[in-house]
């Protein structure tokens, strides 16, 4: 249980960053990015612009889903 409810706060915080938004028929799914996540990036890497920003989080989008998946694997180490 809770190696699910790990790889739900990694996928849904990965649909945040990437800014999903479509339907399913009667299912729509809409995470729009929050421009607060946009601008604590562009605080914290000026060098960017917001599309730069934007790009940034999609990629952290990815690898929170990364992560998820991961989670989710039965691989044991050690």
């Amino acid at each position: 249980a809770l190696r699910l409810a790990i790889a739900l706060t990694f996928a849904s915080h990965g649909l945040w960053a990437m800014g999903v938004s479509f339907n399913l028929g009667p299912v729509a799914l809409d995470y729009p990015t929050p421009g607060l996540w946009v601008d604590m990036v562009l605080q914290t890497l000026p060098m960017l612009d917001q599309s730069g920003a934007q790009t940034l989080l999609r990629i952290a989008g990815v690898l929170d889903w990364a992560v998820a998946l991961g989670v989710l694997l039965p691989w044991r180490f050690a």
